[in-house]
């Protein structure tokens, strides 16, 4: 799927890159026979046993809509000790790698994060590559007890960037009220099947390091057998900023949107502005693909106000592209009316400027994604590429960017 068949393998960036990002590990399964992913793989979901039933717990789960998974619950109950035991052994070789540093909501997005890509490394590392791996049940465990913390940990970490503050406290009991108060714990098609008890006991296993007298005080080396810990830990500390890059990205990028500009003082303009540039916009980039992008779009639910935070700074960026006015008057010459005119000409030098920035922004965000992949791709056993990323690429990867967007204000017609 993503290396070559050469000695020595090579791997092709964009492809590990869409491979962590739409989780295509989601698919494997586990030694009896349950997908990662549970219903979010692709395929063998539907044919599979599954035990549903009526959430009961109190909170916002109670007796919702989207039942509870109970097979997969007695799976992960069945193997709890030891999920918590490398969920220490995360935190504590964590804080080893770096330094004893302080634990923050960083801290905890990449202690999570290596939980959701330890399956991820042991596919892709170019000794043992093997894209159809059968999983232990902890590790499955571990996976799915950890994609519902990283997505949270990113939401806490998008909103400590833009603003500097920390949403909450980082105490176990606070992040799961947390969770109950943004409906976190409600997933698209089914709930979240641990109790409070559970919840609280992983939250303070991530965060304070502690097995809560669960398991013993093994090493990351004891617990992953033939794993190199050091490599690992690169390999997800890579991977995971990189996907929350691309979290980062979605959320600052619904940030142009021509609903933010200030066309004059007409309201009708303003209105059109809304049913057409505006939609055409969102049109564009409605459809992210993968983990990140769903993530994103939830955060932009919780706080929508968030994008404008980072549009501003956006603006301040210098750039040398061409400003390319005259294909922008043009296109908006064919929506609005000839008496329009002067709105049209201040509309047109803002979209513009608009356009500029974003595109400044995206050659950084591209480079900075380089980086990642290419810092991941090497702890995965694999030579550095030497090629960059282009703006398509990045949206075949991701999905349509606001890039299309302004490609269409300025296209030759």
């Amino acid at each position: 799927m993503v290396i070559t068949e050469e000695k020595p393998k090579v791997a092709e960036v964009t492809q590990v890159l869409s491979y962590l990002i739409e989780r295509w590990v989601a698919n494997n399964v586990d030694t009896h026979g349950r997908p990662l992913g549970e219903h979010r793989c692709k395929g063998a979901y539907p044919e599979l046993n599954t035990q549903h039933r009526t959430c009961m717990y109190t909170g916002s789960r109670y007796q919702h809509a989207h039942p509870m998974n109970l097979s997969a619950l007695r799976d992960i109950s069945q193997q709890w000790a030891l999920v918590i035991e490398i969920l220490v052994a995360l935190h504590r070789e964590y804080l080893r790698k770096n330094n004893n540093s302080t634990f923050d909501i960083k801290s905890f997005m990449h202690v999570a994060g290596a939980g959701v890509l330890l399956p991820d490394y042991l596919c892709l590392h170019a000794d043992k590559q093997d894209f159809n791996t059968v999983f232990t049940v902890d590790i499955s465990g571990l996976y799915k007890v950890c994609l519902g913390a990283l997505a949270v940990a990113w939401e806490l970490s998008v909103v400590k960037d833009v603003s500097g503050e920390d949403p909450v406290r980082l105490d176990p009991h606070l992040v799961y009220e947390y969770l109950e108060d943004m409906q976190w714990l409600i997933g698209p098609e089914e709930v979240c099947g641990g109790s409070k008890r559970l919840i609280i006991e992983m939250f303070v296993a991530m965060i304070e390091g502690d097995n809560s007298g669960l398991g013993s005080n093994r090493t990351l080396d004891e617990l992953l057998p033939g794993v190199d810990v050091d490599s690992f830990m690169g390999f997800s500390e890579a991977a995971n900023e990189l996907l929350y890059k691309v979290v980062m990205f979605w959320v600052k990028g619904a940030g142009f949107d021509p609903n933010n500009l200030q066309p004059g003082t007409s309201k009708k303009i303003k209105k059109r502005i809304i049913e057409n540039l505006s939609n055409r916009f969102q049109e564009v980039i409605s459809h992210p693909k993968g983990f990140p992008g769903e993530i994103a779009g939830v955060i932009l639910k919780h706080y929508p106000d968030i994008k404008h935070a980072e549009h501003e700074e956006i603006q301040s960026f210098d750039s040398n592209l061409s400003a390319d006015t005259g294909g922008i008057s043009t296109f908006l010459t064919k929506l609005f009316t000839e008496g329009d005119s002067i709105e049209i000409s201040d509309l047109s030098q803002q979209l513009s400027q608009q356009r500029k920035s974003y595109f400044v922004y995206e050659e950084k965000m591209i480079k900075e994604l380089g980086y990642l992949i290419n810092t991941a791709v090497t702890c995965l056993g694999y030579p550095e590429s030497d090629s960059d990323m282009t703006p398509l690429e990045l949206m075949n990867v991701i999905g349509a960017t606001p890039r299309k967007f302004f490609d269409q204000l300025t296209a030759k017609n």
